[in-house]
């Protein structure tokens, strides 16, 4: 790229003045040709300039040598992000320095991985700065058929990650399968891979995201890759899930007990199993696991899955009519409840075993009531419909219970004239 997209890159987005020409370091005509890139920068004039802005003249003089220092530690970078290491947030550190990279086209690299690095972390707005000062600049003047492959690399992924956020999942799919055809690293296949059925899955395209993960097992099959193995069955077990074929999702997730796992997916994974054998309705299959995934939670004191394990296990004990034990793990759902979804969860459990017992009608009304307004408020509509008619069916035996209980009037006062007669 030619010098004049970087002086007016520094001028616009870090407010940099121009050269004073009436000290003839640098003409007016010489500027502007300098600026539309038909002049290259000399020696004296990046010294004036560098000293004028106040950055290294070395950014001026090397504008496009390529640092293989740098380029090992992008490429590091780009991996980091891809595989999901916390590594990643220390290289970044390392490299955002104001002119700490002397190659314009690193630079621009280094900026897309950052951009994708944000948007992963749920720093949209912060990576919108970063698109609107600076890549909505620099991006136009780079041709894709010329730059390296590492800067192929690097855009590509920027914008599977940056339209995956969006919403725009067709955009995403493109651009994620371009980059799974300039990659060789296996672990980095894995990622993306698992990105393009992730991709599909939330399209509900499960037939297309399964033949993804079972390309992905054969891949980690052959390499004896174990985390792609994990990830491929794990997502074939959730795929099929999705697809309400259970059995072959029980299977795809008992194959993942072959692996060697750590404790949060081995916990995940008997939580999976609970749910599938709670939906074929053999509860008691589905309470063993739900208490296996709750026991790796306690003894690796892991930070995810403790309220869903005590509210799975007190609603199949509410199933099985294990009131005591049901009640048990309510109250302890409640204790480790920590926001307003959970809260809803345990008020639906609490008006559902209300119901079962009709002195406690009105109540459990109440409380599915309250679910009710806390789902009409975001507008969830799978759980309303849920709702609305179960409530409706209580309305109804309430107001057959109340008519037994005006007939019941009648006979016991018709029963006392009786006896009085």
């Amino acid at each position: 790229m030619n010098i004049g997209n970087r002086l007016n890159y520094i001028m616009k987005a870090h407010k940099r003045p121009a050269p004073d020409f009436s000290d003839e370091k640098i003409m007016e005509v010489e500027w502007e040709q300098l600026l539309s890139g038909r002049l290259p920068l000399t020696e004296s004039q990046a010294e004036y300039l560098a000293d004028l802005w106040q950055i290294p003249t070395a950014y001026f003089v090397d504008y496009n040598k390529k640092d293989l220092a740098v380029y090992r530690k992008l490429r590091s970078l780009q991996h980091e992000l891809l595989t999901n290491q916390e590594q990643a947030s220390q290289t970044i550190h390392s490299l955002d320095e104001s002119w700490a990279l002397s190659s314009l086209t690193q630079e621009v690299i280094f900026h897309l991985l950052k951009s994708i690095y944000l948007y992963k972390n749920n720093y949209k707005a912060e990576a919108e700065q970063i698109e609107t000062d600076y890549l909505s600049f620099m991006l136009p003047d780079h041709n894709l058929l010329t730059e390296s492959s590492a800067f192929q690399k690097a855009l590509f992924y920027y914008y599977g990650v940056k339209y995956f956020y969006e919403g725009k999942q067709e955009e995403s799919f493109g651009y994620f399968e371009r980059l799974l055809e300039k990659t060789n690293n296996e672990d980095e296949v894995v990622s993306i891979m698992q990105n393009l059925a992730l991709i599909t899955m939330n399209n509900q395209d499960f037939d297309q995201a399964i033949a993804y993960m079972k390309r992905l097992h054969a891949f980690s099959l052959d390499h004896n890759n174990s985390r792609g193995l994990s990830i491929a069955l794990n997502y074939l077990g959730v795929l099929y899930m999705l697809k309400e074929s259970y059995p072959p999702a029980i299977h795809y997730f008992e194959k993942m007990r072959e692996l060697d796992l750590d404790p949060v997916t081995e916990s995940r994974m008997q939580h999976n199993l609970g749910v599938l054998y709670y939906k074929l309705h053999k509860y008691h299959q589905a309470l063993e696991k739900y208490r296996a995934a709750l026991q790796l939670i306690e003894e690796h004191e892991l930070e995810e899955g403790h309220f869903n394990e005590l509210h799975a296990i007190a609603k199949v004990n509410f199933i099985l009519k294990n009131k005591e034990t049901a009640d048990e793990y309510l109250k302890k759902a409640k204790q480790a409840a920590v926001n307003e979804e959970e809260i809803a969860l345990l008020t639906l459990l609490e008006a559902e075993m209300l119901a079962s017992e009709d002195d406690n009608i009105r109540t459990a009304i109440h409380l599915y009531e309250e679910v009710i307004a806390y789902y009409e408020a975001r507008q969830n509509k799978r759980r309303l419909d849920e709702l609305y008619p179960v409530v409706a069916d209580l309305y109804n035996k309430k107001a057959e219970l109340l008519k037994q209980k005006h007939e019941q009037l009648h006979t016991d006062e018709a029963d006392s004239e009786s006896k009085k007669a």
